[in-house]
């Protein structure tokens, strides 16, 4: 189905009724996914301001709140739930990404919680060695001493791996974060390393599970 065929009737005929939807996002977004061409399910943190009198009016102004929605073949994101937040009418609600953070990256970084990388002086010294065309870079981030390092290898412990594999992923390079440019190769390393299970299953799915 084409997103601009769809209907509130045809979403509540796929989705149930929308007078059940709020607090339900995941459940409803799936379903919708299901049904529109090229579309897929995105799960992170709604960034948004939160409506006085809504449903999640609980968790207060200016405070982020976990979400589902679905992301369409175009880019845009379709959000039958985003009136839990603004305590409208339940719609077909359409527009750009600034306020749905995927992964909930944007948000863990503006916490200023993620910590500096683990000296591999002072870890378990159990190395494991990565493969990876982007070494250079995953050392930087790790302040990884140049003895660790090659040009396409670099060798880390489990937590210096369990660190890469939190950091959010944003646009840009940073000194806590992962850039989008890198992610899929530093991920398919990790998971080669049988660190799958580290990285945040939202931050997996929307960056290695996309055709």
């Amino acid at each position: 189905m084409n997103v601009d065929e769809l209907t509130m009737k045809q979403a509540e005929a796929i989705a149930g009724s929308s007078a059940r939807w709020a607090g339900q996002c995941h459940g409803v977004s799936t379903q919708l996914a299901e049904e529109i061409d090229g579309a897929r399910v995105e799960r992170g943190h709604f960034l948004g301001k939160i409506t006085p009198g809504s449903y999640f009016d609980n968790v207060g102004s200016g405070a982020a709140q976990q979400h589902s929605w679905v992301r369409l073949a175009d880019g845009r994101v379709l959000d039958a739930t985003r009136f839990a937040f603004t305590s409208s009418e339940p719609e077909l609600w359409i527009g750009t990404d600034d306020e749905y953070d995927v992964g909930g990256s944007r948000f863990y970084a503006q916490t200023g919680l993620i910590g500096d990388p683990p000296n591999p002086f002072e870890t378990d010294r159990n190395f494991v060695q990565l493969e990876l065309a982007s070494a250079s870079y995953v050392a930087e981030l790790l302040s990884q001493p140049t003895e660790f390092w090659g040009e396409d290898w670099i060798d880390v412990s489990v937590e210096q791996m369990f660190w890469i594999a939190n950091l959010p992923v944003l646009d840009r390079e940073g000194p806590r974060n992962l850039a989008e440019f890198f992610v899929r190769e530093v991920y398919e390393a990790l998971a080669r390393a049988g660190q799958k299970a580290a990285i945040p299953i939202d931050r997996w799915n929307a960056y290695m599970e996309v055709s």
